[in-house]
């Protein structure tokens, strides 16, 4: 549902970033294209019909993705240099929220990916190190948040699947205050406002 992420991306779009959801649904097969619709193909479009057809000249788009969709993310960076790099992506930027272990391996590309995740009291969580194994070493920075969860990133109703089996003990209001603070001090290439913005191991 878009209208989830309606508040968070909202907060972004008043810091003066222009923000264009995409739901490559149906059946969560976006990252491969094999739902019949290329993310590539799909986010080329956007920017075609922004840039071209409403008429605004964007400097730079950033790619994001929450879970899955990273998978998706990913696959436009690896085919950005063909497809993509007259048009909208230079040296590919993006942002990962908590994102899963399905994802393409950009280890090898320039990228430049922050990722936000979040994890327990214990500073644990369990799925980063396959994650980071799959990020360019020197351009990902992490940034985790304490006793948040996974779908405290949107605003979803009671059924939506998937369940998260981590209780989140940050207020909602509180978790997405600090991922749009890191997400904008990233795209904005800002100095951050909060927490500490450090490289992978």
């Amino acid at each position: 549902d878009k209208t989830a992420y309606a508040t968070i991306i909202g907060n972004l779009s008043d810091a003066g970033i222009l923000v264009a959801v995409v739901n490559l649904e149906p059946l969560r097969l976006s990252g491969t294209g094999s739902n019949g619709l290329s993310p590539t193909t799909t986010v080329l479009k956007i920017g075609f019909e922004i840039n071209k057809l409403l008429g605004i000249q964007v400097e730079e788009w950033i790619l994001m993705a929450h879970g899955e969709g990273a998978c998706a993310v990913t696959n436009v960076i690896l085919e950005s240099p063909a497809a993509a790099g007259r048009t909208m992506l230079r040296k590919p930027r993006c942002v990962l929220w908590s994102p899963t272990m399905f994802l393409h391996d950009l280890s090898k590309t320039n990228a430049s990916v922050l990722v936000v995740t979040t994890v327990d009291s214990q500073g644990i969580n369990g799925n980063e190190t396959n994650i980071l194994r799959r990020l360019p070493k020197e351009g990902t920075s992490v940034h985790n948040v304490l006793h948040g969860d996974h779908s405290g990133f949107a605003h979803y109703g009671p059924a939506t699947f998937r369940q998260d089996r981590r209780i989140r003990k940050k207020a909602l209001d509180d978790l997405q205050k600090e991922v749009q603070e890191v997400t904008a001090d990233f795209i904005l290439s800002r100095e951050p406002l909060m927490g500490r913005k450090g490289k992978k191991d």
